[in-house]
């Protein structure tokens, strides 16, 4: 699992060590270092048998550009192996993603999407802090 720690605001609820760092251009530059940093990481890890999961987890890892996960999975399998079937999460917050970014996200290699709607009712969804309301879901 890979949790970038990137987020457009914190939700009330939430206890992780997250970066906020809104939406665009600040998330871009912050989520290229912390790419780099990761990739440098892995090559200092010992050599494994191939991943049948991978999971890009919260943060809100759909801030993340694609071309960055894209080139992190090759990385993965260049260094671990990643299963030709394997299943590659990510957690996408309503709000964070379009049509277009979402064929990128398949064309970087993800195979499953995980939907953090956390309610449909906006009263929650204030209260909870979210930064999407139900119709964004």
């Amino acid at each position: 699992s890979v949790y970038p720690p990137f987020c457009r605001r914190r939700c009330f609820y939430c206890d992780f060590p997250v970066v906020v760092s809104g939406d665009g251009a600040a998330t871009d530059a912050r989520a290229a270092a912390y790419f780099a940093y990761l990739e440098k990481e892995l090559a200092t890890q010992p050599p494994g048998g191939a991943l049948e999961t991978v999971y890009f987890g919260g943060g809100t890892p759909s801030l993340v550009p694609p071309e960055l996960l894209k080139r992190f999975i090759r990385r993965l399998d260049e260094t671990r192996g990643v299963s030709r079937d394997a299943e590659v999460t990510l957690e996408c917050d309503p709000g964070t993603f379009d049509a277009a970014k979402l064929g990128a996200f398949v064309g970087a290699g993800v195979t499953r999407v995980s939907l953090g709607v956390q309610s449909f009712d906006d009263s929650i969804l204030e209260a909870a802090g979210r930064a999407h309301p139900r119709a964004r879901a």
